[in-house]
């Protein structure tokens, strides 16, 4: 069992002011995502004009590179010891590395060509991820240290998310809504280069400013959470003795399987997104601004419906419904168009009846990623029944891994899909003017075929996953003797 540095009838209390500091953590974390999943593959493809391939790589070598860097540091700072406890030191540093390395990411040199932008994307995509990681895995880790309670884990996820909504919409709202708005020059203001400097400063800027907030918030509870029993030299072997534990579980192997088929299908739709907002379905900026409306209401919505099906049903049979009810409303759009079965572009129905799929498609999205984030918690609690070892790091960095080296390969799937329908780039090319062939291959690999990947997840999780409510607690109760 893991000691506790303080007497727990001290602890002060994990209150909803306490989980939305902690959950400004998540919104820092979803600054960078968005800005990684909407602009940053459009930005170097379509208006720096890198091959979609080479990006593709680029992009899917960073997130390799930080699937491995996630357990590294997760299994790092179960061990760590300090008088700040094993998590917040690393969430403190990284706003150093973070914001220097972002910034040169979206600010390249002017002087480079295509290889050359694809390699300094390559390096600096994998820095900003290394950065990110120093505060992700750790901060993802401290929450089932700080709350303990089936139902109130599922709540913490809820706030949590909560912040990643307003991080990610932030960082969806001021781009297309100030940077990337539409001028006399650039009437799809996402083909603006000289707009990505100053919208990249002030995502640096709100970045830090979250990462700060949350250590500082949340540095009561240090003296209470738990620390390693023995004090040892990290090693290497650790990492994977600490995988090997954590994959020995059917449950957890199950869950982390299941999210990487669809981190898969994720990563494609990410990568290739703009490209299908601005062309497939030639979205003006004030439309992707309904979009992002549409995008966040549905994620608000999300978590009410997670919280409400999970306590109904429990969290394997929600998590199934809500993925396969997710992916059948993102893709239905897009593969209803391929056969002529979905308004036109320039129908008054279009806009409408697309917000409002997307809308449900993103709400059972958002419930499905509360309800797996609350089944790995529970993992780690059978892990530490099992083992007498609290290993949350070891736990999230697997999960990290997984997903990231997923969405690796998603990234890269998209890339060379926008090189093999021969996509043509640059600034110069506005919507409506791509061959129809051309957006009608973008639409057949973004809708139907990606979309049998998360078939994969439901079968998996449905087969393999086995703690329900009444067995957690059971758990719990045999931790507490």
């Amino acid at each position: 069992m893991t000691e506790i540095q303080a007497d727990l009838a001290n602890k002060p209390p994990v209150t909803l002011g306490t989980m939305i500091i902690y959950g400004l953590g998540r919104s820092a974390e979803a600054i960078k995502s968005r800005v990684f999943e909407t602009f940053l593959f459009f930005y170097y493809v379509q208006v720096l004009e890198v091959p979609g391939s080479y990006a593709g790589i680029a992009v899917g070598i960073a997130l390799a590179f930080d699937a491995v860097t996630d357990p590294i540091i997760g299994s790092f700072s179960d061990r760590f010891h300090s008088r700040w406890g094993r998590r917040h030191p690393f969430m403190a540093l990284s706003v150093i590395p973070l914001s220097i390395t972002f910034l040169l990411l979206m600010i390249p040199p002017d002087n480079l060509d295509a290889t050359e932008l694809a390699i300094w994307l390559c390096i600096f995509a994998v820095l900003v991820r290394g950065s990110i990681t120093l505060f992700h895995v750790p901060h993802l880790s401290l929450a089932p240290e700080m709350v303990t309670e089936y139902d109130k884990r599922t709540n913490l996820v809820i706030v949590r998310n909560i912040m990643l909504i307003i991080g990610s919409a932030t960082a969806f709202f001021v781009g297309f809504s100030w940077f990337f708005a539409a001028t006399p020059e650039f009437e799809t203001g996402q083909l603006n280069a000289a707009a990505y400097p100053p919208y990249a400063i002030t995502m640096t800027l709100i970045m830090v400013a979250c990462i700060l907030l949350c250590v500082y918030g949340t540095r009561e509870h240090i003296p209470y959470l738990a620390t390693p029993p023995v004090r040892r030299q990290f090693q290497i072997a650790d990492i994977f003795r600490d995988l090997t534990h954590a994959l020995k579980s059917p449950s957890f192997r199950s869950i982390c399987l299941g999210m990487l088929f669809y981190a898969v299908y994720s990563g494609v739709h990410s990568t290739m997104n703009l490209h299908l907002g601005t062309y497939y379905w030639e979205l003006s900026p004030r439309e992707f601004t309904f979009y992002a409306i549409a995008v966040t209401v549905g994620a608000v919505a999300g978590l009410p419906v997670a919280y409400f099906v999970v306590a109904k049903y429990d969290k394997k049979p929600a998590y199934i419904s809500l993925v396969s009810v997710s992916v059948i409303f993102v893709s239905a759009p897009v593969t209803l168009r391929l056969v002529d079965w979905f308004p036109t572009n320039d129908s008054p129905y279009f806009l409408p009846v697309y917000l409002f799929m997307t809308f449900i498609g993103l709400t059972a999205a958002l419930a499905a990623g509360t309800a797996s984030a609350s089944m790995v918690m529970d993992t780690t609690d059978e892990h530490e029944m099992n083992t007498g070892l609290r290993q949350e790091g070891a736990f999230y960095g697997a999960v990290s891994l997984s997903g990231k080296a997923a969405s690796a390969m998603g990234h890269v799937i998209g890339g060379f899909i926008i090189d093999l329908i021969r996509f043509p780039l640059g600034s110069d090319v506005k919507p409506g003017m791509v061959d129809a062939d051309i957006i009608w291959q973008l639409g057949l690999y973004y809708g139907p075929v990606v979309a049998l990947l998360p078939v994969a997840t439901v079968y998996i999780v449905s087969r393999q996953y086995t703690i329900t409510r009444k067995r957690h607690t059971e758990i719990l109760d045999k931790l507490s003797r």
